[in-house]
């Protein structure tokens, strides 16, 4: 095994020399070839001035019998160059070349990588070069022409997990079933993705990322195990692989490799000096960024659990108890000399830690001690300011927020074997304490309660769909919608209620659209990062006893039928409503209980409807009958079909999604606050509302589908309109609540 450094060298070429060697596959033919911007050397860590490079070919091996493994995140921009692309079909037009992803495939979207198809690679001989792989399956291999299927560069990808290594050498060896996902690389792709790069970065001119938002950045776009990693860390004075293992073994013993480069590689840590080659890993330490970074890690941190990591380092690293080892401090601290500029890394990390240990008075008078001395210990939790908390958290008048973790199930691909994994994935959730009139938040008084739900995923199995359904998590709120009755009725009954499940939605950020291998249409391009803030959406379409129920309140703007709705049914969805009407329902909610409802934005609308996804639909890449109500006689993806019930059905007949909705594929289109826009060009990327400047403001957005509608009007990414006025029975909406005004 050989290690190799690849670069892309931006310096003057002149001061590069290409190793010449009289080995033709070494070195190659610099009087006939240009010098190409993609260089190799055999030493990565060494200056560049004083390593020769070498071109890309010289890892070419004639008899085809070397494989090539590109260890990397795909970040680098190199990643989005054509030279890039030449060096990879270089190397798998010669003989098995595979990339070790550092990243989870959750954050592929985040690199390089998003400018690929995802696709099933099979092998077809032992040791075969990439050109010769066969895709077993793949959306877009089906719909491009031959002239593009000729300039695909195949190219197997594997993480740090055992099982995806496995997969991979099974391809190359042609044992078990000889397939490994993979991606197919092409030259018009990235043509594509840097043009919408382009686009958004004249939209959003690149600024220097200060504490709060690297710290965002990190936690929107890391796992969960990633980011309890991350804040364990940030509770011990030296971050290096030792200590990372030690918190791995004490506290997150189900925490993998790939959750520490996600930590490693996610933008908050460095090494406190540059690596030399003969640098053993363990020897390396690391520090933040920023040391505001870690303040901000902490403040979100569990106090038991960052206890345990400072008690633990200093057991291991100075044989002393927590105890003991702030008494030492305090007597270093009161010494002149020297020492001092050795002890505060130490003892501000310690009082950072210990300043949420209120149960102790000596933790609490050697937090002091630091705060008066070196003037860097703030009590972040119990004065929270925008500047080291989320300004959206710190604003929004939330409870305190905890996270919990859950499972939900990802398909990744749809081929012959069992193609869903399970993610971990983290919800926050608030716990609402009033202790008097004044403390009263703007959140239903009930708090947050959890609830369970049956999700479901599909996939291809020995050529078949199944379905495999799984018990979900998730937390809610219930509005308690009082019917009207008149003045002599209310004297001899109780009044009666209609209950409104309002379901936690996490903030987050993902890919609104949908990519080329799943939609040509215009309407649902440019696909782009959108970060939508938390709210709460009802967990079902508004059904016809709620409506029957507001309908009877007091006049906001418009008057309300009481029963609008063709399909009779206390507990099928209100249709037949307009987008007025749905605005006026929303508008006697407000009225009533005080808080903020509305309709979704489109953006708020899909990120919900996908709950982590990216597949055409939340449970796969194809629809059927018993997940939905759609016309289901037609197929989807080669899915399979039967009679649907031509009429909507009651809420809550199909499995949830990875958030606990319900029907948000099909049964019925779903109003959105939005303006309908002709594609996402300036598209806000905030998750707020976008309306037009234009004269059409006649349009509006509608999502979902509906038991009337093709499956393929069905997908997370379609895009439809309206008129506000317009009536049908195939028309509801759901609503959000906001956990401010806004």
């Amino acid at each position: 095994v050989r290690l190799w450094g690849l670069l892309s060298s931006t310096a003057n070429t002149s001061m590069m020399a290409v190793t010449e060697s009289n080995n033709p596959t070494e070195a190659g033919d610099q009087t006939q070839s240009p010098v190409s911007q993609i260089y190799v050397r055999a030493n990565p860590f060494s200056k560049l001035t004083q390593q020769s490079l070498r071109r890309p070919e010289c890892l070419v091996e004639p008899t085809g019998r070397r494989v090539v493994i590109v260890i990397s995140d795909c970040v680098a921009e190199m990643w989005r160059t054509s030279e890039m692309l030449r060096v990879l079909q270089l190397w798998a037009q010669q003989g098995p070349l595979v990339i070790l992803q550092m990243m989870p495939e959750w954050l592929w979207h985040r690199t390089s990588l998003n400018q690929a198809s995802l696709v099933i690679l099979k092998g077809q001989a032992v040791g075969t070069a990439n050109t010769d792989l066969a895709i077993a399956q793949s959306l877009s291999a089906r719909r491009r022409t031959n002239l593009q299927k000729n300039e695909d560069i195949p190219v197997p990808v594997i993480t740090l997990e055992p099982e995806r290594f496995g997969q991979w050498t099974d391809l190359l060896t042609l044992r078990g079933e000889k397939q490994a996902p993979g991606v197919i690389f092409s030259y018009r792709n990235q043509k594509a993705a840097a043009t919408l790069r382009k686009r958004q970065q004249q939209k959003q001119p690149n600024q220097s990322p200060n504490a709060l938002k690297r710290t965002q950045a990190f936690q929107g776009a890391a796992s969960p195990m990633a980011r309890r990693l991350a804040s364990l860390l940030a509770a011990s004075p030296v971050i290096s692989l030792p200590v990372i293992r030690m918190v791995q073994d004490s506290l997150l013993p189900q925490s993998k490799p790939v959750h520490v480069a996600e930590v490693l590689l996610g933008g908050i840590l460095k090494p406190e000096k540059e690596p030399e080659p003969d640098t053993d890993p363990d020897d390396v330490v690391y520090r933040f960024v920023d040391e505001e970074i870690r303040k901000q890690l902490l403040a979100n941190a569990p106090v038991p659990d960052t206890t345990e990591v400072l008690s633990s380092y200093i057991r291991k690293r100075f044989d002393r108890a927590l105890h003991e080892f702030v008494a030492y401090l305090r007597d270093l601290m009161e010494q002149a000399g020297t020492e001092q500029d050795q002890i505060r890394p130490f003892a501000t990390v310690t009082a950072a830690v210990l300043q949420y240990r209120g149960d102790n008075p000596a933790f609490t008078d050697f937090v002091e001690a630091v705060q008066q001395r070196y003037g860097t210990v703030r009590q972040a939790r119990e004065n929270p300011s925008p500047d080291t908390l989320d300004e959206a958290q710190s604003q929004s008048e939330f409870p305190p927020l905890q996270e919990y973790d859950y499972e939900v199930a990802k398909v990744s691909f749809e081929e012959e074997t069992p193609s869903f994994t399970l993610q971990t994935q983290t919800l926050e959730i608030g716990t609402l304490e009033i202790t008097s009139e004044s403390d009263v938040v703007d959140l239903p008084q009930t708090g947050l309660e959890p609830f369970e739900f049956v999700s479901a995923t599909i996939a291809r199995q020995n050529s078949e769909w199944r379905i495999q359904n799984r018990t979900d998590r998730a937390y809610r709120y219930v509005e308690r919608i009082e019917k009207q009755r008149g003045f002599i009725a209310s004297l001899f009954r109780s009044p009666e209620e209609v209950e409104l499940e309002m379901v936690a939605i996490p903030a987050g950020e993902f890919r609104m659209g949908a990519p080329t291998d799943e939609s040509t249409s215009e309407s649902e391009k440019p696909q782009h990062t959108v970060s939508v803030p938390a709210f709460f959406m009802s967990k079902y379409l508004i059904t016809q006893a709620q409506w029957q129920a507001v309908a009877g309140w007091e006049q906001v703007n418009r008057e309300l039928e009481s029963e609008p709705s063709r399909f009779k049914g206390e507990n099928l969805p209100v249709e037949q409503v307009s987008w007025h009407e749905a605005v006026e329902f929303c508008d006697r909610i407000s009225a009533r209980t005080g808080r903020t409802y509305r309709l979704p934005t489109e953006a708020e609308w899909e990120y919900a409807c996908r709950a982590g996804t990216q597949t055409p639909f939340h449970f796969g890449e194809t629809i059927t009958a018993e997940l939905a109500n759609y016309r289901s006689e037609i197929a989807y993806n080669d899915g399979p079909t039967s009679k649907g019930p031509d009429k909507t059905t009651d809420v809550g007949r199909y499995p949830a999604n990875g958030f606990g909705l319900y029907d948000m594929h099909g049964n019925l289109w779903e109003w959105c606050l939005d303006d309908y826009h002709n594609n996402y060009e300036e598209a806000p990327t905030d998750g707020s509302t976008w309306l037009s400047s234009s004269e059409r403001k006649s349009r509006k957005v509608l999502r979902g589908g509906s038991w009337f509608g093709y499956p393929e009007n069905c997908r997370s990414a379609y895009r439809y309109y309206y008129g506000p006025d317009l009536r049908d029975n195939h028309l509801g909406f759901r609503v959000v609540c906001l956990p401010q005004d806004s």
